[in-house]
C-alpha cells in the first residue's frame, strides 16, 4: 500500500514547519540540539485542554500538579532520541510517581508521520504509548519505503491491528482532519514551529533537551505548582 493522495491544502500545511523530514534525518542529536523557545508561553490552561473529538493521550496521572505537553514528529529523528534518551530518565522519579502528567501530541512534518500517526489513534488506548515506542525504536524499515506503507502496517499489525483494520484506519478522513487541526491548532495558536517542542507548566522549550535540563524546569514547576 503507497502512502495516500492528500489536497494540495495539506501538503502546503505539513510543509510549513523548519525541519522538514530528510532535514531531520541528518541532524545532530537531540541533546546537542539547540535549546530555543518561542517568544512567548501560551496560557497554561487554554494549552491542556484537548480539541473536541480528539482526546489526549498521556502518561501519568490526570491530576498531578504540573502537566507536560509535547508536540512531536513520529519520522523525526529528534524526538526519537527525545523517547529513547531523555523521557525514560523522568519517567519513574516524576511520571510514574504522580508528580506530572505527560501529554503526547503529534505535529506531523510529512505525510509519513501522519500515516504513522493515524495508525496509532486507532490502536486501544493501552497499547498507545507502546506503539510509539516501537515506532521511535524501529525507525528504518518504516522510514526507507519509498511510499510503501507496508512496513508501518507490519507494525501496527505487531501492535494487535489486522491488515483490514490498518487500511480503514488509514482512510479515516475524519481522523486524519482531526490531526491536522490539531497541528495547525498548535502552529498558530501556541507557535510550536519545531520538533520536539515541551510545554511545562506552559512554558515552551524547543530543540534538544537534556535529561538534567528536564528535570530542572520540573522541579521548578513543582515548585511553582497550586498546593492540592
Amino acid at each position: 500500500m503507497s502512502l495516500p493522495r492528500f489536497p494540495v491544502a495539506l501538503l502546503t500545511l505539513l510543509a510549513l514547519v523548519a525541519c522538514s523530514d530528510e532535514a531531520a534525518k541528518s541532524e545532530t542529536p537531540a541533546a546537542s540540539a539547540p535549546n530555543t523557545a518561542p517568544a512567548a508561553a501560551p496560557a497554561t490552561d487554554a494549552l491542556t485542554v484537548a480539541p473536541a473529538g480528539y482526546p489526549d493521550r498521556f502518561l501519568g496521572k490526570a491530576d498531578a500538579p504540573v502537566t507536560v505537553v509535547e508536540y512531536a514528529s513520529l519520522t523525526c529523528i529528534h524526538c526519537s532520541q527525545f523517547h529513547s534518551q531523555v523521557l525514560p530518565a523522568v519517567q519513574a522519579p516524576y511520571i510514574d510517581s504522580g508528580k506530572v502528567r505527560w501529554i503526547f501530541r503529534d505535529f506531523p512534518l510529512d505525510r509519513l508521520s501522519l500515516s504513522a500517526a493515524q495508525l496509532s489513534r486507532c490502536l486501544p488506548e493501552d497499547v498507545y504509548f507502546k506503539f510509539i515506542g516501537l515506532l521511535f525504536e524501529n525507525r528504518d524499515p518504516w522510514l526507507k519505503a519509498d511510499g510503501d506503507l507496508g512496513p508501518l502496517k507490519q507494525l501496527a499489525m505487531l501492535a494487535g491491528m489486522t491488515g483490514e483494520q490498518a487500511d480503514a484506519c488509514l482512510a479515516d478522513t475524519k481522523l486524519r482532519d482531526a490531526l491536522v487541526a490539531e497541528r495547525l491548532r498548535a502552529a498558530t495558536t501556541f507557535k510550536v514551529q519545531a520538533t520536539p517542542t515541551v510545554f511545562i507548566a506552559g512554558q515552551p522549550h524547543a530543540g534538544g533537551m537534556t535529561p538534567e535540563a528536564i528535570a530542572s524546569a520540573l522541579d521548578k514547576a513543582l515548585a511553582n505548582a497550586p498546593a492540592k
